[in-house]
């Protein structure tokens, strides 16, 4: 499974799906984004600090399995009924990760990006953000077949 993360010609964040398996299921669809820590924000209650990053992200979620498609990152499909936190709108101060799982409960392979909005800012008009940097939306098809 291979996800990402790409700005369009309408300058509207769009997710890539692609699965492994043949059906096009995907479980637990999730944009988590949390607010970014400075390097030198380093606490002795590093549990405190977990818990707390736990309860404040901001994005979205869906529970249970759905159609795997492409999408516009902040406006998911309305079937997945959708679970939104704050603002409909990418924030410069978070760190974003979309997360998509395999839809067997045993959760065999997943696929996730961490991004933030200089990394889409930075992208190259056809290129998409992935766990694995930025490439061409050919080889993101390319990449996404191997992953497999």
């Amino acid at each position: 499974m291979l996800v990402g993360v790409y700005v369009d010609e309408h300058n509207v964040a769009q997710a890539l799906v692609r699965t492994c398996d043949g059906d096009g299921q995907v479980r637990g669809p999730w944009l988590r984004g949390t607010l970014e820590q400075p390097t030198d924000a380093a606490t002795d209650d590093a549990e405190t600090q977990d818990g707390e990053a736990e309860d404040a992200w901001i994005g979205w979620r869906a529970r249970g399995a759905h159609a795997a498609v492409d999408f516009p990152l902040l406006t998911p499909p309305a079937q997945w009924e959708i679970e939104f936190r704050g603002p409909r709108t990418l924030q410069d101060s978070y760190v974003y990760e979309l997360t998509i799982a395999d839809p067997s409960q045993n959760y065999v392979y997943n696929g996730s990006v961490t991004f933030d909005t200089k990394d889409l800012a930075g992208l190259q008009p056809g290129h998409v953000f992935t766990s694995r940097g930025a490439m061409s939306q050919a080889e993101f098809e390319d990449g996404a077949q191997e992953a497999c």
